[in-house]
C-alpha cells in the first residue's frame, strides 16, 4: 500500500473475542469511509498500554501543570473523567464497545502501532505484517486517547492478560481519586 492510499480513521470500534484471545478493532464500522480491521494481541496490547499511559502523562496539558507529586493522581482523575464519556458523550473519534461485529473486511493483525504527539493532538500510524507503509492513520485528543486506552484496558481485562485493575496507578501504589 502506498501513502496515497492510507486510510483516514473517523471512528473506532472495539470487541473482545475470547476465541482468538485478541481485541479486534473496527476502524470506519459505521460511516463512509473505508473500513479497515486490526487484531490487537496481547503482547502488542501491553505494550500500548504501557506507552501509552506514559506519553499521556508526558504530553496532557492538565497533567503538565500539576505539581510533579500529584501527577499520578492527575492522571487518573482526568483518564477516570474520560472514560466516563464513552457512555454518555459522542465524540469524533465515536469510539464504543460492541457485542456483535458484522464486518465488510477481514481483520488484520496489527503489528505496530506508532503514536506521535503535534499541537495538542495524538497521530496513530497502524501497520500491518507484510506491509512497510502505513495503513492507517487516526488523529485525536488527549481524552480520546484516554477512551481507547480504557477501552483497550477493558479488552485486556476481559480476556485475562495480567494487567492491573485500574491504569495510571498513584506511586505508592494507594488508589485515590482527585474530587
Amino acid at each position: 500500500m502506498t501513502r496515497q492510499n492510507v486510510i483516514k480513521i473517523e471512528t473506532l470500534t472495539f470487541d473482545y473475542d475470547e476465541i482468538e484471545d485478541r481485541i479486534l478493532v473496527s476502524a470506519n464500522l459505521y460511516n463512509h469511509l473505508d473500513e479497515v480491521n486490526f487484531w490487537l494481541t496481547r503482547k502488542l496490547t501491553l505494550k500500548l498500554l504501557e506507552a501509552g499511559t506514559g506519553l499521556i502523562e508526558k504530553t496532557s496539558p492538565v497533567i503538565a501543570k500539576t505539581p510533579t507529586e500529584h501527577r499520578a493522581a492527575m492522571a487518573l482523575f482526568e483518564h477516570q473523567n474520560a472514560e466516563q464519556s464513552v457512555a454518555t458523550q459522542s465524540f469524533p473519534a465515536n469510539i464504543s464497545k460492541e457485542n456483535s461485529i458484522e464486518l465488510s473486511t477481514d481483520p488484520s493483525v496489527l503489528t505496530r502501532l506508532d503514536i506521535g504527539y503535534k499541537a495538542k493532538q495524538y497521530k496513530f500510524s497502524f501497520f500491518v505484517a507484510k506491509q512497510d507503509d502505513v495503513i492507517a492513520i487516526s488523529l485525536i485528543n488527549c481524552k480520546e486517547f484516554h477512551q481507547i486506552l480504557a477501552l483497550i484496558h477493558k479488552g485486556a481485562l476481559h480476556l485475562n492478560w495480567g494487567v492491573q485493575n485500574q491504569l495510571f496507578m498513584p506511586t505508592d501504589n494507594e488508589p485515590y481519586t482527585l474530587q
